[in-house]
Parts: C-alpha cells; structure tokens; sequence
C-alpha cells in the first residue's frame, strides 16, 4: 500500500529580520523592531491538542498585523496577554476554514472586550456609549443587549438561592464571564456559598465530575 504524505506549508517572508534575530517567546523587543509571532501552525481542519489552526501575529514598529485567523486564534491573543482593541488589520491569505475559522470569535471578543471598571449592565452601556458603540446599535438591539445582561446572565446570589430552593448537593460554575485582569473565580464562589450549604466548584476545561 502506497502512502502520500501532504505537508501544507505557509512562508512569510519579512524584509530587515536578520539571523540574529532568532526565534523568541515572549521576550521584551524594541517598538522599532519587526516580530513575527506564530500563533497557529496546524493546518487543515483536524483539530489538534497542542496547535491552533493557521495565525500570525506581524509587529511592525509597535503596529500589529493579523495574517490568517484559524480557529485558536482568540486564545492563542489573549494567552500573550494581547490588546485586542490595538488590532485594526487582518490579512486573509485565502478562504479555507483552517485560516478562517476563529475570525468571527476573534471579531466579537474586539466588540466586547471590556474596561476594568465594568461591573454591571449599566457599567458596560455607559463603556458602549463613550466609544460609540451603544450610538451605532438600533434600539431594539440596545434593548436585546440589556436584556441579555441583565435576566439571562444569573448572579452567583441567583444561582445559590436556585440551588437552595432545588435541593441540589453542589453546584457547578462554568460558562465564567470575564472578570477584570484576573481569572481567579473564587469570590463567585463565596458568594453562591452565602446562599447555598452545599458545595460549590468553579470548573475548568476537561475537569470531570
């Protein structure tokens, strides 16, 4: 039996990186330098553990270029602790959901992305006002967005006072918004406690209960 062995290669080519250079992770580089970032290196549509699907980030004097957007994109940003509001270009090389896959995710985290300060609804409409965005949406799209936020996201006090009235034994916190600069979960917790007695777990990827 004959077998064939595809390897799908994308090359950039970056004028003025010299072989000095080399491969760096995360290391402290000069604004007026140009970097080039691998985010994603899988290709094709097979998801794997350990890459995203095809993403570069190009920084060019301080300015960043997305080239491709594979699924894992998003994650891949925000694991270097990227500013995701600092992005205004992205390059498609072409259509294959391997380069395609993670531009919508990416495209919303950008549009919700939120200050420190947020804290309620009213918090982030005031955000979507100051940078236009509540100005851009119709009003029945305002109204979808506080009604969104405000009766279909529950409060950790909702959720140990449902547990409470449900006679559950633990309660299983996942689907976590974003919290500011951190992602320790444990006041949730805390505050489910205060309405619940049983126990309560702050869950993470792949965790089995």
């Amino acid at each position: 039996m004959r077998m064939l062995a595809i390897m799908l290669m994308t090359t950039i080519g970056l004028v003025g990186l010299g072989a000095k250079s080399g491969a760096q992770t995360g290391a402290a580089v000069s604004r007026a330098e140009t970097r080039l970032i691998t985010l994603g290196t899988a290709g094709g549509p097979f998801p794997r553990g350990k890459r995203a699907q095809s993403s570069n980030l190009l920084i060019v004097n301080g300015t960043p270029y997305l080239i491709d957007a594979g699924d894992g994109v998003a994650r891949r940003l925000a694991k270097l602790e990227f500013n995701f509001r600092s992005l205004s270009t992205i390059f498609i090389t072409h259509g294959h959901n391997d380069h395609i896959g993670g531009l919508g995710h990416l495209m919303s985290v950008q549009w919700l992305q939120l200050v420190s300060e947020v804290v309620s609804v009213e918090d982030m409409k005031e955000v979507r006002i100051r940078d236009g965005r509540w100005q851009a949406m119709s009003e029945k799209e305002q109204q979808e967005f506080i009604h969104h936020f405000g009766e279909e996201h529950l409060t950790p006090e909702q959720i140990g006072t449902m547990a409470t009235l449900a006679g559950v034994k633990a309660v299983i916190l996942t689907h976590l918004g974003m919290r500011p600069d951190s992602d320790d979960y444990t006041p949730w917790a805390e505050e489910v406690k205060k309405h619940f007695s049983g126990q309560v777990f702050v869950a993470k990827d792949l965790m089995e209960f």
